[in-house]
């Protein structure tokens, strides 16, 4: 049951991935946060669905999708670059 939550989290988290690569033509995603924790749990079906709902996926290059490597102290330290940066 577990396992069945995470793949469908990762089809709709895949599935949004797609719609702003599409729109925003990024050269890397990165997930953060506590969902990195999962692993392959969440990042395959992610990665998966993010290739298979990509409409250009012939025409343009592909965004990687990867795990943040600070998990979830990423949005932490984003917030301090920020702040510094102000």
């Amino acid at each position: 049951m577990a396992r069945d939550a995470f793949a469908q989290i990762g089809y709709w988290l895949g599935v949004a991935m797609a719609d702003l690569a599409q729109a925003l033509d990024p050269q890397i995603l990165v997930v953060g946060g506590g969902v990195v924790d999962a692993g392959d749990l969440l990042m395959a079906p992610t990665r998966s669905t993010y290739r298979d709902q990509l409409k250009q996926r012939d025409r343009f290059p592909v965004a990687d999708v990867v795990a943040a490597e600070t998990g979830n102290t990423a949005g932490v330290l984003g917030a301090a670059d920020l702040a510094r940066r102000i």
